[in-house]
């Protein structure tokens, strides 16, 4: 087996080296020429991805998938291709995108959450009023992504059925968002739908990968002190109205009526001073947990990071940065307190953030229940490539571990140990290529967990294509 995945790493390797000699290789957005008399604009926009990824023990050595396999290889593909007009009208100007996304993993059980399959959809499908009546207001309806700053509230509203680790299908299947631009001021309003809701990954139905009847609404303010440095905040509410109840949820075997109307406060900033690169943002949770055992619980959890980045002068932009990433535990399952931080819409944007830890972040733990710290340091070889060397050290807050009835209580905090090499490379303005490869090693809470104690050692090759 792993014979046939060197062979396959070489495969793409090749691929790799065939897509950086093109590097010159012109590509270019096309603006089709239709419509003329109906729209000032009309384009078309594509991408195709394709990425592979192989573990040794995904699991430490236990079985990673519903086949009861310890070493999992897997790949992926997605495609879209997007729509865009724009029309100029007297009192705004209005936008317009339709884009369609076609999903596919191979070679699945992936980790036991996605099987061999494929799945197409509606990826984008909105309206934009842009200044209308010349303010500074824009309203925008329809199926669309709802990225909040740095993605820690909101991002990601929908599970995939395929491509779960490229996880390029993110719109909420329906939201009213408006935007304002006042200068140093901007504001941000919206509600949001969705058809599934994942990110609580103990509050899932059997058998299905979210739950229905879950809505997303909020408001966030940011101002620029200056080109360098902002501060933002804002209220969310995530409304639940699920009204799922899971057996034998708590240890002491209660059941859970799960009602997660969550309010979210946060506040975060972002500056940079000279060579120093500063940035970090807390939220605290209230609100409704839903009952326990037919006591009404309260949410009463709190989430945030905190990072510092120094880059040196030096032509290959060498840097150094360090960073702390909490999401709280509930310190007592059987109380009324939800002390665990309910992830809300949180995504991932860039490597480690906030899915923290390549295999840690994205196969095991969810953001909740743990805390990491985070030794980061990269250079550029050449332009447009980066280089980055990650050492992670990941902790749970409090020890338990599992989903609901599969809920364990551990004897240690001790997760893991994760080193991550991270190789990106843009090789022209439509061509990107990704190479990563990874070792971690399990704790004790992890050898708790799973009762073994193998280490893991990941590859993976991204490859994107677009226009």
């Amino acid at each position: 087996m792993y014979k046939a995945c060197l062979k396959l790493h070489y495969f793409f390797f090749l691929i790799f080296i065939t897509v950086v000699s093109q590097a010159d290789q012109a590509y270019g957005e096309v603006e089709l020429n239709l419509f003329p008399n109906t729209f000032d604009k009309f384009s078309v926009d594509g991408q195709f991805h394709v990425f592979f990824r192989h573990d040794s023990n995904p699991s430490f050595g236990a079985p990673a998938d519903t086949r009861g396999r310890a070493e999992t290889t897997f790949g992926e593909t997605v495609a879209k291709l997007g729509f865009t007009f724009e029309k100029e009208l007297p009192w705004a100007v209005l936008e317009g995108r339709v884009s369609g996304i076609l999903m596919s993993t191979i070679n699945a059980d992936v980790y036991g959450v996605a099987d061999d399959e494929s799945q197409g959809d509606l990826n984008e499908g909105f309206l934009i009023l842009k200044k209308i009546n010349r303010s500074p207001i824009d309203i925008k309806v329809g199926r669309q992504d709802i990225f909040i700053e740095k993605s820690f509230i909101s991002g990601d509203a929908n599970p995939e059925d395929a491509a779960i680790w490229i996880s390029a299908h993110k719109s909420f299947p329906f939201a009213v968002r408006v935007d304002g631009d006042f200068g140093k001021l901007k504001t941000l309003a919206f509600w949001a739908d969705t058809e599934l809701y994942s990110q609580q990954g103990d509050q899932r139905e059997a058998g299905k990968r979210g739950k229905e009847g879950v809505s997303f609404a909020g408001i966030n303010i940011h101002y620029d002190f200056s080109e360098t440095a902002y501060l933002y905040g804002g209220y969310y509410r995530k409304i639940d109205e699920s009204n799922i109840t899971f057996a034998d949820f708590s240890p002491g075997g209660q059941d859970l009526f799960s009602e997660n109307n969550t309010n979210a406060f946060d506040i975060g900033f972002d500056a940079a001073v000279g060579s120093f690169h500063f940035a970090g943002e807390f939220v605290y949770q209230t609100g409704d947990a839903g009952r326990l055992g037919g006591r009404e619980l309260s949410r009463d959890a709190h989430a945030g990071f905190a990072q510092a980045r120094y880059n040196f002068n030096h032509s290959a932009n060498p840097y150094l940065k360090l960073m702390y990433v909490f999401f709280s535990g509930d310190s007592d399952l059987e109380d009324g307190e939800a002390e665990d931080y309910d992830p809300m819409f949180i995504t991932s944007r860039v490597w480690n953030e906030w899915l923290i830890g390549q295999h840690v972040g994205e196969v095991q733990l969810s953001n909740t229940n743990k805390y990491a710290f985070i030794v980061e340091t990269g250079f550029s070889p050449m332009p447009k490539m980066q280089m980055a060397f990650m050492f992670l050290k990941h902790y749970l807050d409090e020890r338990y571990l599992g989903r609901s009835r599969g809920r364990k209580i551990l004897h240690n905090d001790d997760y893991a140990d994760e080193w991550n090499l991270l190789i990106d490379y843009e090789v022209n303005n439509h061509v990107f290529a990704h190479v990563g490869a990874g070792y971690v090693i399990p704790g004790k809470a992890a050898e708790e967990f799973f009762g073994s104690s193998d280490n893991n050692f990941f590859t993976q090759v991204w490859l994107k294509f677009h226009f």
